[in-house]
């Protein structure tokens, strides 16, 4: 700050003004949290604060420095701050994929001189002081950084104005930012044919199936920002933890991988409204989404995040949508306890899950069969985290399924979607995967012995997607060494601050549905052997991806759509409880007073 930038008589003001991270990345805005405090009791005037950009002149013209990242090496390793390694343009890690000499997917965000420019150029402005040169950008509170900025230091200036006299409030605050670095390089993933060791163009390979219809479905835990704390993720720079950059990269992996259906898990619900729909729309999607009934209290304010699930205007219309809330299906099972159990049992198992199933039925000449139209139920969920509560996590399952189970007798193939938060061979996933499971009570799953009242099993015959890359014999070794072959799932999907672990899944109805391809997996050498999320991944889950089709011998009839499995008094609810309950409807007044 300098003296001679105040104008007025001093005023006891106080300008605080930070950035998520202090590295500037091309294409992604910088928009800086600014509080203007009175000290005391003083309160500042009304005032408008104004802000000026600049970028230092370089003499010596902009440095751009191109790593070449070992194979296995780290690619945190080459940006620490505020080295001159921060200016670069990585590339890709996995040099196994790039000697393969096969066609990959090229997200948006490859071509990263495209990104837009938000401020003018016209009359620029020099402006000396301190030895250095710096050239006037804009007054605009954010500024998206440009290709023209690499390798250069931003400087951002902000000052408050009283409104009724024009004077400065206090001295000008000045920031500076560390060198502009190029927007990360991505890693392309492609799509595997389980039936060949064949790969194909994930934005134009779609090989028709036997049946003549054939669509792809995209599952992902994009961790949403309210959880992406530096403390949850110390492994990870903080300028590819900032949601600025995180969110385009994200959305370019999204939008590369043109999945028909798209799942997303931990969607927070301004992201949703602000950012995501709008930008899928644009791509042609339309969109549902469903926020959790519990909010995370951050950052001095509530925010919710939920399950968002898109799916192509041109290639399938919206029939119905169900919406789960898990808190509501344990009303009925609480009324019919005892009063001094009610309120534990309320604490352990009423987490604020969600669910949401959208109906689809496909649109347009290139979808339909000797003029049949198919329909497709598709699931998007996320249970409960915490290993501590595994009543909840089972009780939660066995309801999502057990209304699936509705639906399904109205002939309609099932995919499954989301982040079950369960490992392979737990209890939730067994019950899912085999239709039933042994009840064990003990202290670990069952504390409150809620289990014995609930009956764990199920008609679906569902199969997780990507155990058929293990079963086939035709895939390629080294991506059969991504799957845990005692579980027949892959390795990890999920790699936080601790263990990797499998957590996300694709179900599907084996009857109906059969798997063509599937996106290939990710392993400790793909993502430079650290937790996630890195520059080049940008959620601490990976995305999965598979294409189906409909089975050969599957017929398409007219249905009736079929009711809510999840409200009121349903069949599926009653399968829930032993028969000595009694009823299963839950009194108003106890409800009331639980919501």
């Amino acid at each position: 700050m300098g003296a001679e930038d105040f104008v007025g008589p001093k005023i006891d003001i106080e300008v605080v003004m930070s950035l998520k991270s202090k590295t500037p990345v091309v294409g992604c805005e910088i928009n800086p949290s600014v509080r203007v405090n009175g000290y005391g009791s003083g309160q500042p005037p009304p005032h408008t604060l104004y802000f000026t950009w600049y970028r230092e002149n370089s003499v010596s013209g902009q440095q751009t420095a191109v790593i070449d990242v070992q194979e296995g090496s780290s690619l945190e390793s080459h940006l620490s701050v505020p080295d001159i390694s921060d200016i670069i343009n990585p590339l890709c890690l996995s040099n196994e994929m790039a000697q393969e000499n096969h066609t990959a997917i090229s997200p948006l965000h490859a071509v990263s001189n495209a990104l837009p420019h938000v401020l003018s150029y016209q009359n620029l402005i020099d402006v000396k002081g301190e030895g250095i040169t710096w050239i006037k950008l804009g007054s605009s509170r954010s500024y998206i950084p440009s290709s023209d900025d690499v390798g250069l230091t931003l400087k951002l200036e902000c000052v408050p104005v009283d409104h009724s006299t024009g004077i400065h409030l206090s001295p000008v605050f000045v920031m500076l930012t560390d060198p502009v670095i190029l927007f990360p390089a991505p890693c392309p993933r492609c799509m595997i044919s389980v039936g060949s060791a064949m790969k194909y163009e994930c934005s134009s390979s779609q090989p028709q199936s036997t049946s003549g219809i054939n669509f792809t479905v995209l599952s992902y835990n994009i961790l949403a920002d309210l959880y992406a704390s530096r403390n949850a993720h110390q492994s990870t720079p903080a300028w590819a933890l900032a949601w600025e950059y995180r969110s385009q990269n994200l959305l370019n992996e999204i939008i590369g991988y043109n999945s028909d259906i798209i799942c997303l898990q931990e969607v927070q619900s301004d992201h949703f409204d602000t950012f995501f729909q709008p930008e899928m729309e644009q791509h042609g999607y339309s969109s549902v989404y469903k926020k959790k009934t519990k909010e995370v209290y951050t950052a001095n304010q509530y925010i919710i995040d939920g399950c968002a699930i898109f799916f192509r205007n041109d290639k399938f219309k919206l029939i119905i949508k169900y919406e789960l809330e898990f808190d509501n299906q344990l009303f009925p099972v609480v009324d019919m306890l005892q009063p001094n159990q009610r309120n534990e049992v309320c604490f352990r198992l009423m987490k604020g899950n969600i669910a949401v199933v959208l109906i689809l039925e496909t649109v347009g000449n290139d979808n339909m069969l000797n003029d049949v139209k198919f329909r497709i139920g598709v699931a998007n969920t996320h249970i409960h985290a915490d290993s501590n509560f595994q009543d909840a996590k089972m009780f939660q399952v066995v309801n999502f399924i057990k209304g699936l189970e509705e639906i399904s007798k109205s002939q309609i193939p099932l995919l499954i979607c989301g982040d079950m938060n369960s490992l392979p061979k737990s209890d939730p996933y067994k019950f899912v995967r085999e239709g039933k499971v042994r009840h064990i009570s003990n202290k670990i799953r069952d504390p409150l012995g809620i289990q014995k009242h609930m009956v764990f099993c199920h008609s679906l015959r569902l199969a997780s997607a990507y155990s058929s890359l293990i079963q086939s014999e035709n895939v390629e070794r080294k991506q059969k060494a991504k799957m845990n072959s005692k579980t027949g799932e892959p390795k990890f999907t999920n790699f936080g601050s601790g263990h990797p672990r499998t957590l996300d899944y694709i179900f599907f109805t084996e009857n109906d549905l059969k798997v063509e391809k599937l996106l290939e997996l990710l392993d400790k050498k793909n993502i430079g052997g650290h937790a996630l999320p890195s520059p080049l991944w940008s959620s601490d889950h990976i995305a999965l991806m598979a294409s189906f089709s409909y089975k050969q011998g599957y017929i398409s009839q007219p249905i009736s759509v079929p009711r809510n499995p999840w409200e009121g008094n349903t069949p599926g609810l009653k399968l829930l409880l032993m028969e000595e309950f009694g009823h299963t409807t839950c009194t108003s007044r106890y409800c009331k007073a639980l919501s």
